[in-house]
């Protein structure tokens, strides 16, 4: 037998025995035991992943708005919460709020971000700023919106239609909470942006630092709940039920309550009881936490239920302390547990509630008038005794002594040494005593005068006595000054001549006891006009050549004239004649032009005073008779719609059409892809795109004559590629630069480069490449609008140093929508050389080969500014 059947026979013959079953029992147990162990291995990996919370980078959380809105000055009180867009601008204007609940955070915010949906497009952006939570999308308006606080967020410039925006709010957010973020207008070129209600709702985005915690371990609960009783009934009540509102300090927790020492039953909050006996009441509840934890010490609730009213107040006594007024006096109700005050009652009406007291007075009552009085004790459980036994009262009447009315007499100041003085009562038949300077009371009647009166202040009273004697206890007074010493002439006079049809002047004001009323200012001894309290006058009405001579006088409240000030003599010299150089080429231009029809100041093209001039500044750019007219863009207010082109634009400024060139504003581009303004001016605004009627280019040039070229730039940047060098609109101006080296070279544009406006460095990073490149090649004149006033700069380099060789600006803005101020940032400009915010007009430009020569011709024809710039 070979040793393995050997083996096998003796393992079979072992298998028969007792211990071999045994053995054979103890391996199945053994395999059975590492099945286990390796479940149990198992179930602690799960365990430990569950509890140990995943570890790593930034975590992104994003939350929706819970209420969003825009409110509008020139609507105050009209909320537009379920609005589509949320609307920011100043003009009309408007501003935007929205509000997100923010939770979740865990960790240190690396970055908060406001984003929103652009509707329509903006040169300037709004400014984000915070602002309190309390208020409501439904109900918000202009007048109750919320206040922002603190410094702004983020300040937003160009924004583009079809994008999503960006406002950087984290120094706001940075933990679990309720913000409120307001979007400010930083200009009247408005934003829109889509509402929660809208297709691309507004979001918050918070990007929250990455932690790490240690895994926890379950621990067994031993700790009982605490009970804690919310509410129950005052502890002296009179009412014979009781509600009783209760929780535990775990959640899961059940409740067991019991009164007054009876058996304990289970419970929940709130629990009441009725028809309670009078008398002392015990409450008792006992919360047991899931875990059968019970409260060691149940929460327990006494009170008193008291059903008997205190007695009736008595002795009530009511006397007449004054013309108005009644004083009550009373003995005090007993009570078992306490009187808590005192209902009084006048004529069956409840007139006060007072305390334990035993006094009241009534100050109310009316002289001739009877009223009858009692009173009622409540205790400390708020029962009411009957009342007390009534008591009656009459109050006397009262004499009414009459007023007294000064009607007429001096004035504050006067230099007249007399006074005369009309007045009258209120009651017929009064008579009156008068006195002057607190002297003593003596009849008079109106008409009193006062003759020989001293320089100085006086006072004259008045008063009336009625037919029954009583005399008014206020009698009318009246102060004034008798001022006869006139004031200190006006010195240091100066007269400037301004352009070619203009002095200005100053003085130092004069000096006087009495106020300044005035100054008379003369012109060759002939009154020139007559001036509040000021110092400045312009005179346009000089003329060439002529010497002037000035004075001025001034007037005090009093009427005294001042000696006239040292006189001022000044000549306006005669301009000499510009040399002769061919027929030159005649352009007028203005931007900023016509309103729109649904305004309230266009009056079917005819405007206001102030407002909606365009008819009146083409009417002065037809009568130039010029070759090309250039108008600087936001030519039809406001959203240059094809309709309202054809309403407002084109019965006035459209008469130039036939030689217009224009340039595109941002109004403009309101109307999407700025379809409105191509399909109005068609080629003539898209010579590199003919036929384009929407999203076109808007740069173009062309050629003025053989010695000047014209460039019209769009500086709508973003809507065109940009404006930097390398941008499609940088290369087609250089190449047109470069094509026309030699010539004299015309650009324009709507926005500016430099003003003292509100525009202020509104668009110098945009446009610095391309004046750098209009420096290197000698252009000679710039002209935009966007600020709506008029100013001319000195010729300067693109980095503002005034230099006879540089580049000359023009704003002209003035071309009928409204003006603006131009003082609000002159003093960051240094080549500012003339400014006119009071005057709508057209600049006249005419180009010859060797000068052009400029003047700003305002809407009555009157040439406010004009010059001479030679070119090589």
């Amino acid at each position: 037998m070979d040793p393995e059947q050997e083996q096998r026979e003796l393992w079979s013959s072992f298998r028969t025995l007792p211990a071999a079953r045994l053995l054979r029992s103890g391996l199945q147990q053994a395999r059975r035991f590492r099945e286990v162990l390796l479940l149990a291995a198992i179930a602690a990996a799960i365990w430990l992943l569950l509890a140990w919370p995943a570890t790593g980078g930034p975590q992104e959380l994003r939350f929706s708005p819970e209420a969003d809105t825009y409110v509008e000055e020139r609507s105050p009180d009209t909320s537009f919460g379920a609005e589509a867009e949320l609307l920011t601008d100043g003009s009309p204007r408007r501003e935007t709020y929205l509000r997100f609940t923010v939770t979740g955070i865990q960790g240190p915010v690396e970055r908060a971000t406001l984003r929103v949906y652009v509707t329509d497009s903006t040169a300037n952006g709004p400014i984000a700023y915070a602002a309190n939570n309390d208020w409501d999308e439904a109900t918000l308006t202009w007048s109750n919106r919320p206040g922002v606080k603190g410094s702004p967020l983020h300040d937003h410039c160009t924004l583009k239609a079809g994008t999503w925006a960006e406002f950087d709010v984290t120094a706001l957010v940075t933990r679990d909470g309720t913000y409120t973020i307001a979007l400010i207008p930083n200009s009247d070129d408005g934003l829109d942006v889509s509402s929660r209600e809208g297709q691309h709702a507004p979001e918050l985005v918070v990007v929250v630092a990455g932690s790490e915690e240690s895994p926890t371990e379950a621990v067994e609960d031993t700790e009982p709940p605490d009970t804690v009783i919310d509410s129950g009934p005052h502890a002296l009540s009179s009412s014979t039920s009781a509600s009783f509102a209760f929780h535990a300090t775990e959640e899961g927790s059940s409740f067991r309550c019991r009164l007054d020492g009876g058996a304990a039953s289970p419970c929940t909050s709130p629990v009441e009881y009725t028809g309670l006996s009078a008398g002392d009441h015990t409450f008792e509840v006992q919360a047991t936490d899931a875990a059968g934890n019970s409260d060691p010490t149940p929460a327990a609730f006494t009170w008193t239920v008291d059903t008997s009213p205190p007695s009736a107040p008595t002795d009530l006594t009511a006397t007449v302390a004054g013309p108005t007024q009644v004083d009550l006096s009373w003995s005090a109700s007993s009570d078992d547990h306490g009187i808590a005050g005192y209902l009084i009652y006048r004529d069956d009406e409840l007139l006060a509630t007072v305390g334990d007291q035993t006094a009241y007075s009534d100050t109310t009552v009316a002289g001739g008038s009877t009223y009858s009085y009692s009173v009622l004790a409540w205790d400390l459980a708020g029962n009411l005794s009957d009342a007390s036994t009534p008591v009656t009262v009459t109050v006397p009447a009262v004499a009414t002594p009459p007023d007294t009315v000064i009607d007429t007499g001096p004035s504050a100041f006067t230099d007249s040494q007399e006074a005369s003085f009309s007045f009258h009562a209120t009651e017929p038949g009064s008579t009156f005593q008068c006195r002057l300077d607190g002297g003593t009371y003596a009849s008079c009647s109106s008409g009193q005068t006062y003759t020989g009166l001293a320089e100085g202040e006086h006072t004259f009273e008045v008063r009336a006595l009625d037919p029954d004697g009583n005399a008014d206890p206020t009698p009318a007074a009246h102060t004034w000054i008798v001022d006869r010493t006139p004031p200190s002439p006006p010195a240091d006079l100066r007269a400037v001549v301004v352009g070619s049809g203009q002095i200005d002047l100053t003085w130092t004001p004069a000096s006087d006891s009495s106020p300044i009323a005035g100054y008379d200012l003369y012109r060759d001894g002939a009154l020139l006009a007559s001036l509040g309290d000021v110092t400045s006058y312009s005179d346009a009405s000089v003329s060439q050549g002529i010497t002037y001579t000035y004075e001025v006088q001034a007037r005090d409240a009093a009427g005294n004239l001042s000696e006239p000030s040292t006189p001022a003599t000044v000549t306006v010299p005669e301009p000499a004649p510009p040399p002769s150089s061919g027929d030159p080429v005649v352009i007028v231009a203005a931007g900023d032009i016509a309103c729109d029809p649904q305004s309230d100041s266009w009056n079917d093209n005819n405007g206001t005073s102030s407002a909606c001039r365009h008819k009146y500044t083409s009417d002065v750019a037809l009568a130039q008779s010029p070759d090309y007219a250039l108008v600087l863009g936001d030519t039809q207010y406001e959203d240059g719609a094809l309709q309202e082109y054809r309403a407002s634009y084109d019965p006035t400024w459209g008469r130039l059409l036939d030689r217009t060139y224009p340039a595109i504003g941002n109004h403009e581009y309101r109307t999407g892809g700025a379809a409105g303004y191509f399909a109005y001016f068609g080629d003539r605004a898209t010579p590199l795109e003919p036929g384009c009627r929407k999203d076109c280019k808007g740069y173009y040039a062309w050629t003025l004559d053989e010695h000047w070229v014209a460039i019209a730039v769009n500086s709508n940047c973003d809507e065109v590629g940009g404006c930097r060098a390398g941008s499609p609109q940088y290369q087609f101006v250089a190449s047109v630069l470069e094509a026309n080296a030699g010539k004299n070279v015309l650009v324009y544009m709507h926005h500016p480069y430099w003003s003292t406006g509100k525009y202020h460095n509104c668009c110098k990073g945009e446009l610095a490449d391309l004046y750098k490149l209009f420096e290197r090649h000698g252009v000679e004149l710039t002209l935009s609008g966007h600020d709506h006033n008029y100013q001319r700069f000195a010729p300067q380099t693109a980095s503002s140093v005034c230099s006879a060789g540089g580049i000359r600006h023009f704003v002209v803005g003035s071309g009928g929508k409204n003006l603006q101020d131009t003082d609000a940032n002159k003093d960051k400009e240094p080549c500012d050389e003339y400014l006119n915010e009071t005057s709508f007009g057209v600049l006249v430009l005419r180009l010859f080969p060797d000068r052009y020569e400029w003047a700003f011709v305002s809407e009555s024809g009157a040439v406010l500014d004009q010059g001479s710039t030679p070119v090589s």
